[in-house]
């Protein structure tokens, strides 16, 4: 027959042993929840990574085809000294202006298709990319300026279209309508440089030693920075 004593070491030995067995289970969901946060981390990280680093080629990519539409629009007042050689026909006259204009139609479209590739990738990224919304809405802005401007419109219906009809090419007009169109074209590569470094240095920096890219400083403080802070 067991004793009182007997009885209360017997409690307290099961007392005991449902403890251990509450802490056991206890510390082993606090590690499947530890073991799944750090899985979840790790893949967050992996897939940042991916997207960043194809993001960062369609801003690369977006951002030469840009520079090339720049060169290309600019490109049309070295057809200046052609136009004023008298003894070329204008027949010759007239297919160095078709090539050019074939070249700035293949590059606008070129441009403006890398371009729409660009935010597409953004929108389809954008729970990973919710921090970059609205460096993709002013980018939108900034594209929109350039297609409501349209010089290339202007070329055409001047130009391009009556060139049969005329040799009476004002350079001075035309370089008046390009110019800004490039001051768009260079602020818009500037917001992908903006871009480039807040993707790396939201999504690289702490995988390589907290290196941070340096943001733009423009010299003239009224041209716009874009951060993700914004």
């Amino acid at each position: 027959m067991m004793t009182c004593e007997d009885e209360t070491t017997a409690i307290m030995t099961i007392i005991g042993w449902i403890l251990l067995v509450l802490i056991s289970i206890s510390g082993w969901i606090m590690s499947y929840w530890q073991n799944r946060n750090l899985q979840k981390k790790q893949y967050q990280i992996e897939l940042g990574t991916k997207t960043v680093d194809n993001g960062l080629e369609y801003v690369h990519g977006t951002s030469k085809k840009l520079n090339k539409l720049s060169a290309t629009v600019s490109s049309i007042m070295f057809l200046e000294p052609i136009f004023m050689i008298k003894y070329m026909s204008f027949d010759s006259k007239f297919e160095y202006w078709q090539k050019k204009k074939i070249e700035i139609m293949d590059d606008w479209s070129n441009a403006t298709e890398t371009f729409i590739n660009l935010i597409m990738y953004l929108e389809s990224r954008e729970v990973i990319l919710n921090k970059f919304v609205k460096m993709r809405h002013k980018l939108l802005d900034k594209y929109r300026e350039m297609e409501t401007y349209k010089p290339y419109k202007f070329l055409h219906d001047n130009y391009f279209n009556h060139m049969k009809q005329t040799v009476n090419v004002n350079f001075r007009e035309i370089e008046k309508e390009i110019k800004p169109l490039n001051q768009i074209i260079f602020d818009l590569m500037a917001y992908l440089k903006d871009l480039q470094v807040e993707m790396q240095n939201e999504f690289l920096s702490e995988i390589f030693d907290n290196y941070r890219v340096p943001r733009r400083k423009p010299e003239d403080p009224e041209h716009e920075v874009l951060t993700i802070s914004d």
